[in-house]
């Protein structure tokens, strides 16, 4: 591709960030509601929830680090980038433009990020799938024969750690073998190959283990802190498992609406929360969780702007 379009094109797309990101920011805060809202809480408690969620970032970033073999640093600003995007493009298209800046900012080819990517979605399904049938094993007991759903998960289980843990040479080889792939995608399956036999899937599943604990506990202290009461690990467990559920579907940026309906009725329902309160805690708690990742994001793309302008302007003279 022409240098000039490929600057042309990257500067396009740093608009359209930076114009869904205004847009989201103009169609989704009410500011005069967040102030009353807001008001209700100490400050010093709303920023240490923000510090409690954007830290746990750390721990998705050390699994990252694993996996591309980069240093701590640059994965957590990969992990802050995925999120920030996903935050403000719909449909989850951060998924897709996180590969394009990962490459341009950070030299990190998109095949290895993709593979790096599938590893972490395949960890983080074992684990909560995990999670969740402890969670069918809490509140299933009358409902659901113990036995079927021990069967359920071993099976499952078994299926997940044969993908993982068994050698995929033979089976990539027979895919490659076939004449209808693309040179690309051939390309792709033989590095995606190498790349996934010289994981260490044990690192790599004690910290998703970790991270996921760790987002359990920051819901946990995060709405302690908001409610101004103790909730219980498994009233986090299930808030958790509503908040993936919410962001996986794919809809407004950053799920808004359904993240917030989500949390709200489970605080009215099984907390007996009051609906103004499930409301605003709802809410501040997203916020909390958005805005550090967006600053965050926003730095990374325009220190990347201000350093290649500076490069430039030293080349030139």
């Amino acid at each position: 591709m022409n240098n000039n379009l490929r600057k042309i094109l990257i500067l396009i797309l740093n608009i359209l960030i930076f114009g869904f990101m205004f847009i989201w920011i103009k169609d989704n805060i009410d500011f005069n509601t967040l102030n009353i809202a807001f008001h209700k809480f100490n400050y010093f408690d709303i920023f240490i929830v923000a510090c409690i969620n954007f830290f746990t970032l750390l721990f998705y970033a050390k699994r990252l680090s694993i996996l591309l073999n980069e240093r701590l640093l640059i994965s957590f600003n990969l992990v802050n980038l995925a999120y920030g995007l996903n935050s403000i493009l719909p449909f989850r298209m951060g998924d897709i433009v996180k590969l394009a800046y990962a490459k341009k900012i950070f030299g990190i080819s998109v095949s290895k990020y993709l593979t790096a990517t599938f590893i972490e979605k395949g960890s983080d399904i074992l684990i909560l799938s995990i999670l969740l049938s402890s969670l069918i094993f809490i509140y299933s007991k009358n409902i659901i024969d113990y036995q079927y759903l021990i069967f359920l998960l071993i099976l499952f289980l078994a299926l997940f750690l044969a993908l993982f843990f068994l050698k995929v040479e033979k089976f990539f080889s027979k895919i490659i073998r076939f004449n209808l792939i693309t040179n690309g995608l051939k390309k792709y399956l033989i590095n995606f190959n190498q790349q996934v036999n010289e994981y260490n899937y044990r690192r790599i599943l004690i910290w998703s283990f970790i991270l996921w604990m760790a987002n359990i506990f920051s819901i946990y202290y995060s709405f302690s802190i908001l409610l101004n009461f103790n909730i219980s690990i498994v009233d986090a467990l299930s808030i958790l498992l509503i908040i993936i559920l919410a962001v996986a579907i794919p809809s407004a940026p950053a799920a808004v609406g359904v993240f917030e309906a989500g949390i709200m009725a489970y605080l009215i329902k099984v907390l007996q929360i009051d609906t103004n309160m499930a409301l605003i805690s709802a809410l501040v708690f997203h916020l909390c969780v958005v805005i550090p990742q967006l600053a965050y994001m926003s730095g990374i793309i325009i220190l990347n702007k201000v350093l290649k302008s500076e490069e430039c302007n030293k080349l030139t003279r």
